[in-house]
C-alpha cells in the first residue's frame, strides 16, 4: 500500500465484492450520488465504499482465490475470508478524497492533512461495552490518526461481541489487540507519518 502511494500519489480505494480484486470508484463527484461504479481510476478519486477489501489485484498481490480477493490463514472458499481494507476519503479543505486522488495530499498540503484529526480511523484496544461511532470512548486508544486499516475478521467470523461489530459496521471506528474468548480480529493500520516519509521519498511531496 505504501508502494502504490510512492507510485501514484495516493492511496488506493478498496475493492468491492463486484471488482474482482480492482480497486474501484464512483462515476460521479461529490456530493451527488456515487453512480455507476468504475474498476478504472475516476479523476475525483471518490472510492465506490470506504471500507471493503484489499485491491490485490490493483496492488499485484498474490495468492489470490478465484475472484482475485486475497484471503486469510482460515481461507475456507468463503467471502467472509477476504482480507479487508478501509481507507479515509473524507475532504480536507477543498480538497475532496484527499488520500485517494491523484495528488490529493500534495494539493492539500501535509500540515493540513496532518491537521485534520477528524478525519482519520481511531483504533481502539479490545474491551469495548457498546459499539462505538465517533470515536473510542472510554476504551483505550491506540491511535486516532490511520490513514487505512487492513483486518481480518479470523478465525471466528461472528460479530456477536461489541469488539468484533466494532469491525464490521462500516464506520471509522475500529478495535485491534490481543485475542479474547469472544475477539480474535487481525487488525492492523498505517501511520500518516510513515505515508508521508514514504511519498517524500518517492519525490511525490510535498
Amino acid at each position: 500500500i505504501y508502494g502504490f502511494a510512492m507510485a501514484n500519489g495516493r492511496l488506493p480505494c478498496p475493492a468491492s465484492a463486484a471488482s474482482a480484486g480492482r480497486e474501484s470508484f464512483c462515476s460521479a463527484d461529490s456530493p451527488a450520488a456515487c453512480g455507476t461504479e468504475l474498476v478504472v481510476y475516476s479523476a475525483n478519486g471518490r472510492c465506490f465504499a470506504s471500507d471493503g477489501f484489499v485491491p490485490s489485484a490493483t496492488l499485484g498481490l498474490a495468492p489470490v482465490d478465484a475472484n482475485g480477493f486475497m484471503l486469510d490463514g482460515w481461507a475456507d472458499g468463503s467471502a467472509v475470508r477476504r482480507l479487508r481494507y478501509a481507507v479515509s476519503t473524507n475532504t480536507v479543505g477543498v480538497v475532496t478524497n484527499v488520500l485517494t486522488q491523484n495528488d490529493g495530499i500534495k494539493s492539500a498540503t501535509m500540515a493540513s492533512v496532518a491537521g485534520a484529526p477528524s478525519f482519520f480511523f481511531y483504533i481502539c484496544a479490545p474491551g469495548l461495552a457498546t459499539v462505538p461511532t465517533v470515536n473510542c470512548g472510554t476504551a483505550q486508544e491506540l491511535t486516532k490518526l490511520a490513514p487505512f486499516v487492513v483486518y481480518s475478521l479470523s478465525k471466528d467470523a461472528s460479530n456477536t461481541s461489541p469488539d468484533s461489530a466494532n469491525n464490521q459496521n462500516g464506520d471509522r471506528v475500529f478495535t485491534s489487540g490481543t485475542p479474547t474468548a469472544t475477539f480474535d480480529d487481525i487488525v492492523t493500520w498505517g501511520s500518516l507519518n510513515t505515508l508521508f516519509a514514504r511519498m517524500v521519498q518517492a519525490g511525490k511531496l510535498p
